[in-house]
């Protein structure tokens, strides 16, 4: 997930501000000149991906004006990708442990008021002790699914592997279903402003599936209205 060690990064930078809708990072580039940055991209892990990007640009003689605007223009889809609705969809392919640290950080800085109910498939060849490590204290509920590889941690294994670490779980065996049931908890969430977060995989991101919650959210508004 490119995140990097404190202090690391190629050039001098400290952050310009943050919010769900991006974030702005200074940076202080040999020579003496100041960038200051507008991205979509979230997470700090993405203030150093930028600084070496600045770089490269810079070894190809790129000026200020250019660099921020293709920085502005920016997307990576799947890393903290936001899907809007009543209860916010948050897209993350953290797939490994450094991955998902980066990413339970990242929640904690833009969504901090936000309890979590997560939708997780792990590859059989991933580290997932580590994975559940990192997510453990962090979510509010944990559902378990394949990840539509053909290598895959069986879910109801990956949900009794977190419940051992004290998180709530439940495994599924099809999209639809563990959906329905993000939903469903959602929205019983009466004191807590809930987060569904889908994440753990490549393959389930990218699936068209995640934007099933986005899409029964505004049906189940419509209905309502």
């Amino acid at each position: 997930q490119g995140q990097s060690p404190a202090g690391q990064s190629p050039i001098g930078q400290s952050p310009a501000g943050q919010s769900p809708a991006g974030q702005w990072v200074q940076y202080k580039l040999p020579g003496g000149l100041t960038l200051q940055l507008e991205t979509r991209m979230l997470g700090s892990f993405q203030c150093y991906n930028l600084a070496a990007a600045v770089l490269v640009a810079r070894e190809l003689k790129l000026d200020g004006i250019a660099i921020a605007e293709g920085v502005k223009h920016a997307f990576w889809p799947g890393r903290l990708e936001e899907l809007p609705g009543e209860i916010p969809v948050l897209l993350d392919g953290a797939h490994n442990p450094d991955g998902m640290l980066a990413l339970m950080e990242s929640l904690g800085q833009f969504y901090p008021k936000r309890s979590p109910v997560a939708i997780c498939a792990i590859g059989s060849r991933k580290d997932d002790d580590a994975m559940l490590d990192a997510m453990k204290d962090r979510v509010e509920l944990l559902l378990c699914l394949p990840t539509g590889a053909r290598q895959s941690t069986p879910p109801e294994a990956l949900a009794a592997m977190a419940r051992e670490r004290g998180i709530p779980a439940q495994s599924f065996e099809d999209m639809e279903t563990a959906f329905a049931e993000a939903l469903s908890y959602c929205a019983s969430m009466e004191e807590k402003f809930p987060l569904n977060l889908v994440c753990g995989s490549l393959y389930l991101v990218g699936a068209r599936a995640p934007y099933m919650l986005v899409e029964q959210d505004h049906s189940e508004a419509q209905e309502e209205d």
